[in-house]
């Protein structure tokens, strides 16, 4: 019965604080206002004036951090900063978006799901930040890299949902745009 009582006192607590937070479903409000997070992360998620630094490059390592919580809130803030990628930052930038792409493709995906979170504009983003890295690897545009990587996002979405699939389907579509481009002027 105890054991019953604290089970119950503790769905309702937890029912609260997701009522009190907005439902804030991907914890952006945890890290906003956690003085741990880099004032550089806060600004960019916010949409602030902010200015690429070394410090940037840091967060392409929170794509795949352990802290699978924190993930989402660094995935929108990594997302955020492509607008000014460029030089050192766009190529760290392409090959850690492309491995997170490869490597948790399910994840990414679920993202997307979240349509008042991430927007298609950032899935539009996102077939971009790829394609710095597969423009950088695939020489004279050899659409071997480009093949194997859509090869592994199909084989990685198995047993995805309709909803996974059709936005899965989507990207690629994006990334087979960017591809066409790539090898029209490469082509030159």
């Amino acid at each position: 019965m105890k054991n019953l009582l604290t089970f119950i006192l503790l769905t309702i607590s937890l029912s609260s604080l997701g009522q009190a937070s907005g439902n804030d479903k991907w914890n952006f409000k945890k890290y906003l206002s956690d003085s741990a997070t880099s004032k550089l992360a806060k600004d960019i998620f916010n949409d602030n004036d902010w200015n690429l630094q070394n410090e940037v490059l840091a967060f392409l390592d929170s794509l795949s951090a352990k802290d699978k919580l924190a993930r989402p809130f660094y995935f929108k803030v990594v997302t955020k900063s492509y607008k000014k990628a460029d030089g050192a930052y766009a190529e760290g930038l392409g090959n850690a978006g492309k491995n997170y792409v490869e490597n948790n493709t399910k994840e990414f995906l679920n993202y997307f799901t979240d349509k008042k979170t991430f927007t298609k504009k950032e899935l539009d983003d996102w077939a971009g930040i790829v394609m710095l890295e597969i423009s950088l690897v695939a020489e004279n545009a050899d659409k071997d890299v480009f093949n194997k990587m859509i090869k592994n996002l199909n084989s990685n979405c198995k047993d995805c949902t309709a909803e996974q699939q059709k936005i899965l389907n989507y990207f690629i579509e994006q990334l087979n745009l960017q591809w066409k481009e790539l090898a029209k002027s490469s082509n030159k």
